[in-house]
């Protein structure tokens, strides 16, 4: 008896003096419930992490090896985007990235931004980062001289074209280890909000994404039951026109699934698109002339702004009637939105708002926070 303690404790101890010497950083399993745009696979002191779709229109999945520094590479991934993990230094120009990064990574990691004029984050915008792009998201207006000199350990970015693209594997053989986060792809609020899983494996923060994640996705799914328990499902119409033709969001998209989530009618949930999609004007005024509501009309700060861009929208019910509501009550003076960063972090705040919007009665004490209710009708 004494004997079999004596060994295992001989095993113990050396398995802790393995773990002080060698790497024994936990690979945590990685479960998505929601999202569809990416892949886990784990293997031993690894992920590979798979994009189905780095862009709109592409059909050739990305995988990336997220290997622990001190394993060295598996051949049969020897080809793969290679990330050494833990990361330590971070870069994106993705915005949606940001409240990711942000709630998961220590401070310091974060060592520049791309379109740091997009930053909606006061303490990120206060850490005097450098901007590494003219604008946000877009490969090809990456800083090439600022990536090189801050030798960071991932720069996450986002691609439209294959043109983007292209460019990223220019800046990819000079060295520069880009991710393309496609998190936008996704058609589902929570499928968009579970991309904090993605994050978390570039960070070690597997369990702490998880942990957050469900109590993000418990709340939105109770705040869907409350807005189930209405028999009024009022009519919403979306968006504005830009440059004389209207872009509607499509039926299997995010904005999509919030307002039949939130109970109401998505007067375009049978156009079977995740993107926005063109629509003549005319056609908007057939089907959304006498619609109950009218939400995210671009900048608008008031219905006397909309009124001024076109005449043509006082024309509809919700205008006439002020049930007009805009998704800018979070915005800097240059126009970062945070509806767009921690709301995509946080749908089940969006659906609060929605739910507040079109059935008050289900929430009589909450106050709008990502929305705005517009009114003054006309300029004085």
């Amino acid at each position: 008896m004494i004997k079999t303690i004596k060994q295992l404790l001989f095993i113990v101890v050396l398995l802790l003096f393995s773990c002080a010497t060698v790497s024994c950083a936990e690979f945590s399993q990685v479960e998505l419930d929601y999202a569809r745009g990416f892949n886990v696979e784990e293997g031993n002191g690894y992920y590979v992490v798979t994009v189905y779709r780095p862009w709109g229109d592409s059909v050739e999945p990305e995988s990336y090896l997220l290997i622990d520094r001190d394993k060295p590479i598996p051949l049969e991934y020897k080809n793969l985007h290679v990330i050494k993990i833990p990361v330590e230094r971070i870069v994106t120009a993705s915005m949606t990235m940001l409240p990711f990064i942000e709630k998961l990574a220590p401070q310091e990691a974060l060592v520049a931004v791309g379109g740091k004029r997009y930053v909606y984050s006061e303490k990120i915008r206060n850490m005097d980062l450098p901007d590494v792009a003219s604008d946000a998201g877009s490969g090809l207006r990456l800083d090439i001289e600022k990536l090189l000199a801050l030798q960071p350990d991932v720069v996450f970015i986002y691609t439209y074209t294959a043109a983007e693209k292209e460019s990223v594997d220019r800046l990819r053989k000079l060295g520069i280890p880009i991710v393309i986060a496609s998190d936008y792809l996704e058609e589902t609020p929570l499928g968009v909000a579970e991309w904090i899983k993605f994050v978390s494996l570039f960070l070690g923060k597997e369990k702490e994404a998880q942990s957050f994640f469900a109590e993000i996705a418990e709340s939105y799914i109770s705040l869907k039951s409350l807005a189930s328990q209405s028999s009024d499902r009022p009519t919403v119409m979306v968006n504005a026109a830009i440059g004389g033709t209207w872009y509607v969001s499509g039926g299997q998209s995010w904005p999509a699934h919030l307002i039949r989530d939130a109970g109401a009618c998505y007067l375009w949930s049978e156009v079977e698109k995740r993107g926005s999609v063109p629509i003549d004007f005319e056609k908007v005024v057939e089907k959304a002339l006498n619609s109950n509501f009218w939400i995210n009309t671009s900048t608008w700060q008031s219905l006397a702004e909309g009124e001024n861009e076109d005449s043509r929208y006082t024309i509809f019910r919700p205008f006439k009637e002020e049930r007009v509501y805009n998704n800018n009550a979070r915005v800097t003076s240059e126009g970062a939105n945070d509806y767009y960063q921690q709301g995509i972090m946080r749908p089940d705040l969006i659906l609060k708002d929605l739910i507040s919007i079109f059935h008050p009665d289900l929430l009589p004490t909450h106050s709008l926070y990502f929305y705005r209710h517009l009114e003054e009708r006309s300029f004085p």
